[in-house]
Order: structure tokens, then C-alpha cells, then sequence
């Protein structure tokens, strides 16, 4: 995450935090695929990529000119990089970019004629998109070519304002949106802020919103007076002993 970010060089915030994809490339290489048969990417010893290789999609011979001969295929295979036990995961859906979505129904609006049935057909169609199966789900600053299968409650949004860190999620079981404001909170309440002053700063609106930051903050300090009272009692003690150990040589 660079200090000041640059937008012109990196338009897609690559530079603000690190994204979905990067998350994989780093933590899961063996996830990720950026290469196919015709020209493989090149890992390190972890198995990182260190140099994309190119997958070629479209018409031609499957092995010879292609890697597959459309995105469907394409996405197919990349749910077989998956473990196992999510393959199967009605909630998958396929995050695309702009390209790739527009690669394949450019060409189903560009053939549908002006006949009611072929319009209807066509609307259809795009109003459900699908790639390999999979719901195709588009979302702002995701790379024009790039694909990631998973389940969108996999993935968490989060906005960063100075130290203060959020988490934005929407929790069925509560029915409401959760705003989890850790960082700053707990700070302000380990320093002895009030809860008016925890308030303005974090956004909270009730006394009870901020009560588990200052619980803890007061658990925090607690505890820590507590071991001081045992280490001040465990000096008195020892001095003690070492006087009385002391007076007992003396009087023999």
C-alpha cells in the first residue's frame, strides 16, 4: 500500500491495498492460473507467479492454436482449480471483466434480429448472464481480462480512513448492515477517551455501540493494575523474607 497513491499509474488502485486477485496470486499461486498450454506463466520456487504466460481462447484446434475455444470452457476449467469441497457451491459465480463479458453476448446482440421472438430471446439472454455456468458479475476497477470464481460472500469490501479500519457486510441473520469500526474505536478507549468523544470520532451514535470498546479498554487497564499489585506484593514479600533471613544470621 504506497504512502501516496497514484491514480494516472495505476487507474484501477492497484497501489491502494492489496485486491482479490493478489490476495490469491500471493496466498493460494496454486489457485491461480495466469498460462496455458501454448505459453505458461513462470512461477518461483513457492510457487508464485513471477511472469504471466498467455491462455488463448477463440476459434482453432484445441492444444495447437487455442487453449479453449470459449470463455465458458475457460471458466469450466479454472471451478477445477478450486478445492474440491467448493466445486459444487451453488453460490459460485464468476467475477469478469469488461472485456471478456463483452466478448461473448457483443456478438448474441449483434446477430439477435428485429423479430419480437429474437428480441425477446436476446433480452433474456442478457438478463441473465452466464459464463461456464456461472453467474456473470461484473464490479467496478476489476482488470478488463481477468476472472475469479468464488462466492461474493467470500469476499469483504473495506474503506480505510487514516487508522480507522471498516468492515462493510450485510449479516442476514441480524438483518442490518454491520459497520465494524475496530481500530480507532479501541484506540480512543485505551487512551481514556469519553464515550461522546469515541462517538464523534468514529461515527457511533449510542452509548451501547461503543460500550464493548470501552469494556474492554477498562478490562485492559484492570488487568494491568492487577499485575502490578501482584509484582509490588511479591517485591514486599521478598524484602520480608530478606530481612528476616538477614536478622536470623545476625542473632546467631
Amino acid at each position: 500500500m504506497a504512502k501516496d497513491t497514484d491514480p494516472v499509474a495505476y487507474p484501477l488502485l492497484q497501489d491502494v491495498n492489496k485486491g482479490w486477485l493478489q490476495d490469491i496470486r500471493e496466498d493460494a499461486p496454486e489457485r491461480h492460473a495466469a498460462g496455458g498450454e501454448l505459453k505458461a506463466e513462470t512461477r518461483d520456487a513457492d510457487g508464485v507467479v513471477t511472469a504471466a504466460g498467455a491462455i488463448y481462447v477463440g476459434a482453432g484446434e484445441v492444444g495447437t492454436e487455442v487453449d479453449y475455444v470459449n470463455i465458458d470452457a475457460l471458466v469450466f476449467a479454472g471451478i477445477e482449480l478450486l478445492h474440491e469441497n467448493y466445486r459444487e457451491d451453488t453460490d459460485l459465480v464468476a467475477i469478469v471483466g469488461r472485456e471478456l463479458v463483452n466478448d461473448k453476448y457483443f456478438s448474441i446482440v449483434n446477430a439477435s434480429g428485429d423479430r419480437a421472438t429474437e428480441q425477446l430471446a436476446r433480452d433474456v439472454l442478457l438478463s441473465d448472464k452466464k459464463i461456464g455456468g456461472l453467474t456473470a458479475v461484473r464490479v467496478p476497477k476489476f482488470p478488463k481480462n481477468a476472472i475469479r470464481i468464488t462466492t461474493l460472500a467470500n469476499l469483504s469490501v473495506y474503506e480505510q480512513i487514516g487508522t480507522e479500519r471498516r468492515k462493510i457486510e450485510d449479516n442476514a441473520k441480524r438483518d442490518q448492515i454491520e459497520k465494524l469500526r475496530t481500530a480507532a474505536a479501541r484506540r480512543c478507549a485505551e487512551a481514556g477517551c469519553s464515550n461522546q468523544e469515541i462517538k464523534a470520532w468514529t461515527g457511533h451514535t449510542t452509548d451501547s455501540e461503543v460500550a464493548r470498546y470501552t469494556a474492554a479498554a477498562d478490562q485492559r487497564t484492570l488487568s494491568d493494575t492487577a499485575a502490578d499489585k501482584l509484582l509490588a506484593n511479591l517485591a514486599e514479600r521478598l524484602a520480608k523474607d530478606a530481612a528476616k533471613a538477614s536478622k536470623s544470621a545476625e542473632n546467631k
